[in-house]
């Protein structure tokens, strides 16, 4: 027993302890009292910024709420919850969430224990904004934080393993209701929103009801006779749909089942779409954990009105195990989904259409594959198809397509496509009609490969048949009858592949604006083997081909063997005749050519290497071979064309060969004719070069070689050829339009050309491109040397020919700085010319010309100069002029200014000792026409003589100058200069003896398109007659003439003096002197010589001038006689006449001695002597008045008059002038 002592610490110390226990006690009821107090105030401003504060610490979540109570016995309640959207999206949508009121109730017991912690959660006025950018960044992933590691790949349990853990589980909430629930979407590109669409009005209720040992899910949103009416907006452009939704889901343990109707009730998107119905259908999935698979099965579903699908689909819970689609049913009336979509958004229309696809027992693996009663199906069938798309409509009457797939044993599948197809039409621009065609396209123990096409093995086959096909294009239209299409390729899965192709067409027909050009059958056949394709570089790829062509007539093949870098070909292809080919020939080419036996065969074989190099190379030979060709008279048994060349395109090189044998030109045998062309062409150095020989009949050799230097900017060319008499070939000239005066026969060519042309191309392209100076006629210089050979040259006309045997012309062209010179000589041995019955022979002709400029012709001078030589000339019959020696100058300088200057001009000819000088000027500066010439002639008459017929001596020399204001009026001034001529001509008894003179002549001329006329502008006033020898030395351009005897048949005059001018067609004589048998004549006259039109004006008087019977007589007479009026006027005094003379006088009046007054005169002659005699013309009647002396004095005599001068100036006339001078 304790002593009370000792209870006392005892009591004590409980004290102690009861009262730390209370004071904890107190302390913990305190903090409660605090918690609760603070959870029913976490909207006091005091409180809440801490908590705001501490969820963004803890989550970076920036959020709000104006009113939040936690009841922890009863339950929770918020008001106004905000979520702000994280940057940087925080400017396009403020807020991430906003939840206007969000309630949960719970009881404190089922808080605690469960299972159902949570009796009910309730969500209302709650919107949801999403926004996205074009990158793939939305407002949520700031909010998820970094993204975490991928876990470690675990084993799935499987799907029905996880929905049986799933609804093991307790559900934490019971029940959870939904209400005026917004979800909005908004996407922004660079920074600004380019769409915003939202969806409002989602209301859903959830429940979780408990079963035995799991849980049973309730999810309604709106009900089958109540749907939710739902709004799905788009703010711009405005619009907007109101939709009514009837969703229902109901899962469990064991299966699942999901029921949903969506309708558009109204809509402002598109009013053009009137659909209502848009999905109507439920799916159920059982889930059986034994057999460790889940069930789907998708009852009949509706597709707005128009399709309808059903399935059942096994999915496995292994992962490696494919699903299987046990049996699938569709049906889809096209028809109806055509009417739903508005007219202009249709791509086709169509009347009625239906597809219906069914599959059974399909595994779903990354291969679909059949099971062993596998089977699918696919039937479209249509109707009245129009497609209409900018140029293109495509109209189909009626269409069918069934494609079936079965398996076929022992592996693989069997496959049949079938196709009909009815009245296609296809128009644009090249309309295509097909009225009927059928097809089917079938395969057996097929494997397919989805790793590479080429790896699928079976056999596939393809075969079709079209009834008609009528194609139109560009005018011309195509028509195949029955064609037919077969289609082989076995597929071995590896490389090598083959194929087959035939396409035979019993009747083709084709025409051209509405003429038939081929009628007949038609077969193309293709065969493919040794094919090793690679899809990794498909360029890579080898095969054989051979390609086999049939038209009508015409066989066509080509072999073809490629390799990975290189082509082998052999091209054939016959022709028998032209008779199908013959609607293509013009009527025109085909009336000259021989199109019914001319056959055509051609040949090419080849090998193309580095295909895929910048710059493949070629190796080939072509033969083109024509049997029968003909043109016009033109035939030839066989024509032979052969090309040959190799190289790439940079380089190349070849020749062509041309032989025809038994050609025949009319009735002309030309033989064998074999020419062979060779080239070699370097793009890299810009080189080409070309020959020519002549194998056998024209032996032609011809060499061309052309360099181009791009830095100098030269082009070297060296040119040779000789061509010899085209002999039997010469009438293909006349078929080449040479003109037929041209006589090849013996016309030979041989040249050659050597130098360098520089400055006219400025570029030129490995391409063959090039660009020219821009003045190529300044740039240009050819510094180089050409000379040409020409032999048997002959031009023939009806009244003309000319013959040259042999001609050689040489040129050579320098260039120094900008100075230019270029010559050329000609050299003729001998030229004929035959005209009519004449002929000329030129020998030793010969040209030399050289011509210096400048690359700016319009500023530098122009000079020519030329030589030209004749040894001599002959002419049959033979002129009187002998041409012998000849050789002529002359050298012209043109001026920039446009005056053209001739320094020296000089013909001459050696035989005849005749010379020609002449120089002057050309001035066509400022639009004008001016031209002044000077120059001589100088004959030496000595050398015109022609013995029995002209002798001479003595020189005439004739100075001459020649000006035209404007080249049409020209103004000639000349003087001819007699120096001591002496002229005799034996047969007709005419001597000239000292003839010497200086006469001026004047003429002027125009010149136009009616020819040459003399004008006639001139006053007549000849001198007053004055004595030569007073008068000659005052004047400043007289003329004089002297001789010291002129003997005729008729008079001899000795001397002769007087003043001879000739001035336009005036001709006067003044001053004139001479003596006439025995006496002296002096005076002047003047005769104004205009043909039948021409007038003598004369004054003259006669002394001592004795008559052919020896009588003395002396006179004087004015008088003018006109050929136009044939009258004479004037006077005339006799001072002296004998008895004789004066009765041949009368004679000339009265021939017939019929008048009384004349034969009284004559009466009177016989006994007197005439004292004087007075003469008067007038207006065409003359008066006769003579006073006689002796006895005749006692007879009286009257005047005689009108005495009538018209015939008295015919016969003078006409004794005087030639018969041409007066037409």
């Amino acid at each position: 027993m304790d002593s009370p002592g000792a209870e006392r610490p005892r009591r004590r110390l409980t004290r102690i302890i009861a009262g730390a226990v209370l004071s904890l006690l107190a302390a913990l009821v305190l903090l409660l009292i605090a918690v609760v107090t603070a959870l029913h105030h976490l909207d006091h401003p005091w409180l809440k910024p801490h908590v705001v504060s501490q969820v963004e610490a803890a989550s970076g979540v920036r959020l709000d709420y104006q009113t939040a109570r936690i009841d922890v016995l009863s339950g929770l309640r918020l008001e106004g919850l905000v979520v702000r959207t994280p940057p940087p999206f925080q400017d396009v949508a403020p807020e991430l969430l906003r939840v206007g009121t969000l309630e949960a109730a719970w009881s404190f017991g089922a808080l605690v224990k469960g299972p159902v912690r949570v009796e009910r959660v309730a969500v209302r006025d709650a919107t949801v904004v999403l926004v996205a950018d074009d990158k793939g960044t939305t407002s949520l992933t700031n909010l998820t934080g970094p993204p975490e590691p991928e876990p470690v790949e675990e084993v799935s349990p499987g799907t029905t393993r996880q929905v049986a853990d799933l609804f093991a589980s307790p559900f934490p909430v019971s029940d959870i209701a939904l209400s005026n629930v917004s979800l909005a979407y908004v996407r922004v590109q660079g920074g600004a929103v380019v769409d915003r669409w939202s969806l409002r009005g989602l209301e859903a209720g959830i429940e979780a009801k408990p079963r035995d040992k799991s849980w049973k899910l309730l999810v309604d949103l709106g009900k089958a006779g109540k749907p939710l009416a739902v709004t799905l907006n788009r703010e711009a452009p405005a619009a907007e749909a109101l939709l009514e939704l009837a969703l229902s889901v109901e899962a469990g343990t064991d299966a699942a089942h999901v029921k949903v109707d969506l309708d558009v009730a109204k809509q402002t998107f598109d009013p053009r779409f009137t659909l209502r119905s848009l999905l109507h259908g439920a799916v159920t999935a059982k889930f059986d954990a034994v057999k460790q698979h889940t069930t789907v099965e998708l009852e009949r579903t509706q597709l707005t009105d128009s399709a309808e699908v059903q399935a059942r689909l096994v999915l496995p819970d292994a992962s490696e195990v494919p699903p299987v689609l046990t049996q699938a049913l569709a049906d889809v009336d096209l028809g109806r989904l055509m009417q739903w979509i508005p007219a202009d958004l249709r791509p086709f229309t169509l009347e009625r259409g239906k597809v219906h696809l069914e599959a059974r027992e399909v595994t779903l693996s990354d291969l679909p594959q059949l099971g062993a009663q596998g089977r699918l199906g696919l039937d479209v069938d249509m109707a009245k198809l129009l497609l209409v798309q900018e140029a293109l409509r495509v109209e189909l009457g009626d269409g069918r397509l069934s494609l079936t797939a079965t398996p076929d044993a022992p592996q693989g599948l069997a496959a049949r496509l079938a196709f009909a197809i009815q009245g296609l039409d296809v128009g644009g621009a090249t309309p295509l009609r097909v009225p009927k065609a059928s097809g089917e396209l079938t395969g057996h123990q097929l494997r397919p490969d989805l790793a590479s096409p080429f790896r699928a093995a079976g056999d596939a086959a393809l075969s079709a048949r079209v009834e008609a096909l009528d194609v139109r294009a560009s005018g011309y239209r195509a028509l195949a009858e029955r064609l037919g299409i077969n289609l082989q390729v076995p597929l071995t899965a590896k490389p090598p592949f083959a194929l087959k192709a035939d396409l035979p067409v019993e009747a083709l027909r084709i025409t051209a604006e509405g003429r038939e050009v081929l009628k007949g059958p038609a077969r193309v056949r293709l065969h493919v083997t040794d094919a090793f394709p690679s899809l990794e570089e498909p360029r890579l790829s080898r095969a054989r081909a051979r390609l086999e062509l049939d038209v009508d007539t015409l066989h066509a093949s080509l072999d073809a063997t490629k390799g990975t870098d290189d082509v082998a070909y052999t091209l054939e292809a016959l022709l028998p005749d032209l008779v199908m080919a013959r609607p293509f020939i013009p009527d025109d080419v085909a009336a000259r050519l021989p199109w019914k036996q001319l056959a055509v065969a051609l040949t090419s074989k080849g090998r193309l290497t580095a295909l895929f190099a910048p710059s493949p190379r070629v190796d080939h030979q072509t033969e083109l071979r024509l049997r029968k060709a003909g043109w016009d008279d033109l035939s030839a048994a066989t024509t032979t064309l052969a090309l040959r060349s190799q190289g790439d395109a940079w380089k190349h090189k070849g020749d062509l060969d041309l032989k025809v044998e038994g050609l025949r030109i009319g009735e002309t045998d030309a033989g064998t004719q074999h020419q062979t062309l060779t080239f070699d062409v370097d793009r890299r150095k810009l080189s080409l070069k070309l020959g020519l020989n002549g194998r056998e009949g024209l032996k032609v050799a011809a060499d061309a070689a052309l360099a181009f230097n791009p830095k100098a900017r030269a082009l070297r060319m060296d040119v040779k050829g000789d061509f010899p008499p085209l002999g039997p070939l010469s009438p293909l000239l006349a078929k080449a339009r040479v003109p037929p005066e041209v006589d090849p026969s013996k016309l030979a060519m041989t040249g050659e050309l050597h130098g360098t042309l520089t400055g006219l191309i400025t570029h030129l392209g490995s391409d063959g491109s090039f660009r020219l100076a821009p003045m190529p006629p300044r740039a240009a210089s050819f510094e180089g040397k050409a000379h040409m050979d020409l032999r048997g040259v002959r031009w023939k006309q009806a009244d003309q020919t000319i013959h040259v045997p042999a001609l050689r012309w040489q040129g050579e062209s320098h260039a120094d700085g900008a100075q230019r010179t270029v010559r050329t000589t000609l050299a003729v041995e001998k030229l004929t010319v035959s005209m009519n019955d004449r002929r000329f022979t030129f020998a030793d002709l010969s040209s030399d010309s050289t011509a210096t400029f400048t690359d700016q012709w319009e500023k530098g001078d122009i000079e020519l100069k030329q030589l030209v030589k004749v040894r001599s000339m002959e002419q049959k019959p033979a002129l009187p002029y002998p041409v012998q020696d000849v050789e002529a100058s002359f050298s012209v300088v043109r001026k920039p200014t446009g005056v053209i200057r001739i320094p020296d001009l000089k013909l001459s000819n050696g035989g005849t000792q005749t010379l020609l000088k002449v120089r002057g000027r050309l001035d066509l500066s400022n639009e004008q026409q001016r031209m002044g010439l000077r120059g001589s002639l100088e004959q030496d008459l000595a050398h015109l003589a022609r013995p029995g017929q002209v002798e001479g001596s003595g020189k005439v020399t004739v100075d001459f100058r020649v000006a035209s204001p404007d080249l049409v009026v020209f103004r000639t001034s000349s003087n001819l200069k007699l120096q001591d001529v002496n002229v005799r001509m034996p047969e007709s008894g005419i001597a000239v003896e000292a003839l010497n003179g200086d006469v001026p002549l004047t003429e002027n001329v125009e010149v136009s398109q009616d020819g040459v006329r003399l004008l006639n502008d001139l006053d007549v006033n000849p001198y007053s007659m004055l004595r030569f020898a007073d008068q000659h030395p005052l004047l400043a351009r007289s003329g004089f003439m002297s001789a010291d005897r002129i003997t005729t048949p008729w008079v001899t005059i000795a001397p002769l003096a007087g003043n001879l001018a000739i001035n336009q067609n005036v001709f006067s004589m003044s001053q004139l002197e001479m003596g006439v048998r025995g006496g002296r004549i002096t005076g002047q006259c003047m005769l104004d010589w205009q043909g039948k039109h021409s007038t003598l004006e004369a004054h003259v008087r006669a002394t001592g001038v004795k008559s052919s019977r020896g009588e003395p007589f002396d006179g004087n007479a004015a008088m003018v006689i006109s050929a136009r009026d044939r009258s004479i006027n004037g006077r005339a005094e006799i001072l002296r006449i004998g008895n004789r003379h004066l009765l041949d006088l009368l004679d000339l009046e009265d021939p017939h001695h019929t008048d009384p007054a004349t034969n009284r005169v004559r009466y009177a002659l016989g006994l007197g002597y005439p004292e004087h005699v007075r003469v008067s013309f007038k207006q065409g009647f003359g008066s006769l008045l003579i006073t006689m002396g002796g006895l005749a004095r006692l007879i009286s005599i009257n005047e005689i008059r009108g005495i009538p001068l018209g015939p008295i100036v015919d016969r003078l006339i006409t004794s005087m002038t030639p018969p041409e001078a007066l037409q």
